[in-house]
């Protein structure tokens, strides 16, 4: 049943060097792995489990229980995960079961009339003494339904059985049989639609009159079609004074069961009063139950550990949030009024330093710059006229007019010079994409780009105001980032400004923090604008003041508030 099994074996409890059983069946001896996990099976109590996450393989060892007795130990090395194994523990549970059946079966062979030449009658009382006695060894209704399901099976040579009773006591009203076990089966799961069959076969038993009604066998042919078997049939379990407490159903494989029909009849009738009996008793489950002095010394013992607990020290760390920015950010802005022409990089790549990243349209400014060559060029030829004419006063007007005009000439020659705008260092465009605003006007002074240095980043914490003062520069702390969420990024504190900044009815204040050289690794990762919570560390305190500090200090300032 279990696929992936790479070896496997049986040995004595007591001789664990002697290999009962083995898979493969051609393999020489026991891994040294599975040898050291048995040694040290028997010096603990309980199951062995051990797990190689690598290679993906489950070590276990576990009793294989035969009449009760832990008489063999099984170690099973399985590819699996660790995920898989409760479904492999289940599994072995019930290839257990099947192993004790197979074993009552074996034993009931080599005690039948056949082989040890007892009369037929003898035998059957030497088989319902051993119900009897099976039934009664345990004080639990369902395990011991159980247990006396199981060797019906077996002595009947049946496919399953099953015991179902009515919980509740004689004679406190009509209540419908349910099913308490099966053969096969130590736990029942109500939801599965097997338990609902069953239990409706019941109920056709108790509104029927006898065993020969047609309804009851009605429902006993329709449960035996669905399950296709040879043939069901249910037998009522009876107090001593006759009335109804319950029921056995029988699943055969053969059509013609009517000798297993007796022998069920006559055993219903010796087991019912002792059903009765058992069924009223409380349950060996409500005995394990502690009283109620005991009770209430697990509570004082673990409200002495609470509050013990209160004053063992642990680490105190301040939550902040946090964010990524740049060690340095240079802005590139628009050097006078104008249309944008080209973009040729935008938010997210890296630039080398004066790349040119974007041009402004020079028409408007070369037309300017030919308007004030013109108006220059009509001064000097005035300038000439007046110095030809002799007029010195007005030469001096027309010569002061030419040096305006050459100042604004130069001061269009430096903004065509401007208009292409190039990155004033190396590192990251961390605003600024302007691709998709080609001819669009743009401002004088407007910030188009900026850029941050590629691995050069500093943190910038928002610390609520209730923490601030505990904080002092130089501080360590731990970042843990959205985009990185399982890593762990050092930094120190170097400056907590003095400014607020008030958000969800909170103040907050900024303090920024540089990447010590532990962060290196994690330089090449880090994008700034990447937000995330950053842990500072202010050594230990103890665990009572971390729970209630704040509500002490809140308690504090309302009292401070309210005393006059």
């Amino acid at each position: 049943m279990l696929p992936g099994v790479s070896h496997a074996v049986v040995v004595k409890t007591d001789r664990i060097e002697k290999i009962e059983a083995q898979w493969p069946v051609d393999s020489k001896a026991i891994t040294p792995a599975m040898l050291s996990a048995i040694k040290l099976y028997q010096q603990q109590a309980g199951s062995l489990t051990s797990i190689d996450n690598q290679a993906e393989q489950l070590l276990l060892v576990r009793p294989i229980k035969i009449d009760e007795q832990d008489s063999s130990i099984l170690c099973l090395q399985i590819h699996a995960n660790p995920q898989q194994q409760p479904v492999i523990e289940q599994l072995l549970a019930w290839s257990e079961q099947w192993v004790e059946l197979l074993v009552a079966r074996h034993n009931e062979a080599e005690t039948s009339p056949a082989s040890v030449g007892l009369p037929q009658e003898s035998t059957k009382a030497l088989s319902l003494a051993s119900l009897l006695s099976c039934m009664t060894s345990s004080l639990n209704l369902a395990e011991s339904c159980h247990r006396l399901a199981r060797l019906l099976t077996v002595s009947l040579k049946a496919e399953r059985i099953s015991i179902g009773l009515i919980r509740r006591p004689a004679g406190t009203g009509e209540a419908p049989i349910t099913l308490v076990a099966t053969s096969d089966n130590k736990t029942l799961d109500t939801k599965q639609p097997a338990v609902k069959a069953i239990e409706d076969v019941f109920r056709c038993l108790q509104t029927s009159k006898d065993n020969e009604d047609q309804n009851l066998q009605q429902c006993e042919q329709a449960y035996a079609s669905a399950r296709n078997i040879g043939s069901v049939f249910t037998t009522p379990l009876l107090q001593s004074n006759k009335q109804l407490i319950g029921a056995i159903l029988v699943e055969s494989k053969f059509e013609d069961s009517h000798r297993q029909q007796l022998v069920i009849e006559k055993t219903a009738r010796l087991i019912g009063p002792l059903l009765d009996i058992k069924r009223l008793l409380p349950d060996k489950k409500s005995s394990v139950l502690p009283d109620i002095r005991h009770k209430s010394k697990i509570v004082a013992g673990v409200c002495a550990l609470a509050l013990g607990s209160l004053f063992m020290e642990t680490g105190y760390r301040v939550t902040s949030k946090a964010t990524v920015e740049g060690e340095i950010q240079r802005a590139v802005v628009a050097p006078y009024d104008g249309y944008l022409q080209k973009a040729h990089y935008r938010a997210g790549e890296s630039v080398f330093a004066d790349s040119i990243i974007a041009e402004l349209d020079p028409n408007q400014l070369l037309l300017e710059k030919q308007k004030l060559q013109s108006q220059i060029d009509q001064h000097n030829k005035d300038y000439r006229q007046a110095l030809s004419n002799m007029e010195y006063a007005n030469s001096q007007i027309v010569r002061a007019q030419i040096a305006q005009l050459d100042a604004q000439l130069n001061l269009v020659h430096n903004q065509l010079q401007q208009g292409t705008l190039t990155a004033p260092i190396s590192g990251i465009i961390i605003t600024g994409d302007l691709s998709q605003s080609l001819g669009a006007p743009i401002s004088k002074g407007e910030v188009l780009f900026e850029i941050a240095p590629a691995e050069a980043y500093r943190v910038s914490l928002f610390i609520p105001e209730e923490n601030v003062a505990d904080i002092q520069i130089g501080t360590q702390g731990t970042l843990a980032l959205t985009a990185l969420p399982n890593h762990r990024i050092p930094f120190k504190i170097d400056n907590i400004s003095i400014a607020m900044k008030e958000s969800e009815q909170r103040t907050y204040f900024r303090a920024e923090a540089s990447l010590t050289a532990a962060s290196a690794t994690y330089q090449k990762k880090l994008r700034p604008g990447m937000e995330g919570v950053g842990k500072i560390e202010l050594g230990n305190r103890r665990l009572g003041w971390i729970l209630f500090h704040d509500l002490i200090d809140w308690l504090h300032l309302r009292l401070w508030t309210w005393i006059p």
